[in-house]
């Protein structure tokens, strides 16, 4: 990212630009109220996101493996889903804001971990701790969860969303993910969109100019809004 910027002139092209102009703007003083929505696989990665925007934020919104680590930190027994102990570390960290401001998911889709199939939707206060058995996994937030996710964007003002609510690349699994773009692309309010497999149901459902902004900066995305200084623009404030 720095080596050639340390030898020959260097300057920030249009896409870089952008990026900064827009994610700045969300850093630093998003327009309230503010929803975030977090999802994908690796909640060590999200963790500081979420807890830099705990205090800004009327609510968060979890799917994907950052809900499932924290499911399993609770307690609760989550059969053969994506945890892993550094995960439930992390997630320990957010438990006390779990069905406070953390909004609790009321369902999840499962399915085989072999075949994606056999497919159900579990309510988690009926299951009580034990989710799902070994063999089979969390894949997706339910679609009562996804009702109270939409209730929870009405009237909120800039809506910042990382990383998708299941397993994308599985149909039977990409129903949170595709209803909660659709309701992001409907709001008026400001929205910004970041993360790859993201983009790629952004893309897939023809809405990326329905959003304020798409950012294409991956994990750079995520460290630019938890506040971190990122080597390759540090380099160019120099030049």
């Amino acid at each position: 990212v720095v080596g050639v910027a340390k030898y020959l002139p260097a300057h920030a092209g249009l896409n870089l630009l952008m990026e900064v102009k827009n994610l700045s703007v969300i850093q630093k003083n998003p327009k309230r109220p503010l929803v975030v929505i977090i999802g994908g696989a690796k909640i060590s990665t999200k963790t500081p996101v979420i807890k830099q925007y705990l205090p800004k934020a009327k609510h968060v919104l979890l799917g994907g493996g950052v809900v499932t680590n924290l499911l399993r930190a609770s307690g609760c027994k989550v059969g053969s889903s994506m945890v892993d102990e550094a995960g439930v570390r992390a997630a320990k960290q957010l438990l006390k804001y779990f069905g406070k401001k953390i909004c609790k998911p009321v369902d999840l889709v499962i399915g085989d971990t072999k075949t994606f199939r056999k497919v159900k939707t579990v309510n988690i206060d009926e299951a009580c701790s034990v989710l799902c058995q070994k063999g089979r996994a969390i894949y997706d937030i339910g679609p009562e969860t996804v009702k109270e996710y939409k209730k929870r964007l009405q009237g909120a003002k800039t809506i910042i969303w990382n990383g998708p609510l299941g397993l994308v690349e599985v149909l039977a699994f990409s129903r949170a993910t595709n209803e909660i773009a659709l309701a992001m692309a409907r709001s008026r309010a400001k929205t910004y969109v970041g993360g790859g497999e993201t983009l790629m149901v952004v893309n897939r459902l023809g809405l990326t100019q329905k959003f304020t902004f798409v950012s294409t900066g991956g994990g750079a995305m995520l460290k630019f809004l938890e506040g971190k200084k990122l080597p390759g623009l540090k380099i160019l404030l120099k030049k």
